[in-house]
């Protein structure tokens, strides 16, 4: 009987355990850049390609901030998250869920603008805690989550769910979750947050993509530790 007890306790503690690393908080784009072969095309949810890899570069499907001053309704239009930025033989264009192109960009069409950012007085605010050394680690309040061993921790999101950017003493990037486990190893050059797109840049913290680079060629990871490449 102190087996069987054991077994089921066991099972609800993996349970938790999977339960508190899963994605159901998120809402992801319909469609993510996914890098294959050195070029760039699409996926959805189920990780299955809908779009050719044929951009040299791609974003997600989110809003531009930049396209603001058109005085085309319909052309203004193509700013909005239902259209994603790519490069293709050194030109940018918005394309639609099809992969079909909507616009190319041109300079003299753009007026750039910082937009608002999102209040977030009522989400949960995670504070770094630093050593005499100068190692960054996680708290929350005097809670200690992630000790101070890092060279720079960054929040995934605003509201402090895991996991976290972490920069170890090489200078590399990776991820971990909050029981400092590494998600993705310590092998990036540098991340970023896409730009001017109102969805990566402002409300990352409903997006959870990051974009990682080794050098100049750079892949889509998720708050759950997939790399969106074959």
């Amino acid at each position: 009987m102190k087996k069987v007890y054991f077994l089921f306790f066991s099972l609800i503690i993996l349970t938790l355990d999977v339960f508190s690393q899963s994605d159901t908080c998120f809402v992801y784009p319909n469609l993510i850049p996914y890098f294959v072969d050195g070029k760039y095309g699409y996926v959805n949810s189920k990780k299955v390609i809908q779009i050719s890899p044929i951009y040299e570069s791609a974003e997600p499907f989110l809003r531009d901030l930049d396209i603001i001053n058109y005085t085309n309704d319909k052309i203004r239009n193509f700013g909005e998250e239902n259209y994603a930025t790519v490069v293709l033989k050194n030109k940018k264009y918005r394309i639609d869920y099809k992969g079909n192109i909507v616009y190319e960009y041109k300079d003299e069409d753009f007026i750039f603008t910082e937009p608002a950012p999102i209040d977030v007085s009522d989400r949960i605010v995670y504070s770094y805690s630093y050593s005499d050394n100068g190692k960054v680690g996680v708290k929350k309040g005097d809670e200690i989550l992630i000790k101070t061993e890092y060279e720079d921790v960054y929040c995934f999101r605003f509201d402090g769910y895991p996991p976290y950017i972490a920069k170890n003493n090489n200078n590399k990037y990776g991820l971990i979750n909050e029981f400092n486990k590494v998600i993705i190893p310590f092998e990036y050059d540098s991340y970023d947050f896409s730009g001017n797109l109102e969805s990566l840049k402002y409300r990352w913290n409903l997006i959870p993509l990051i974009k990682f680079y080794k050098g100049d060629v750079f892949v889509y990871i998720d708050a759950c530790g997939y790399v969106y490449k074959k």
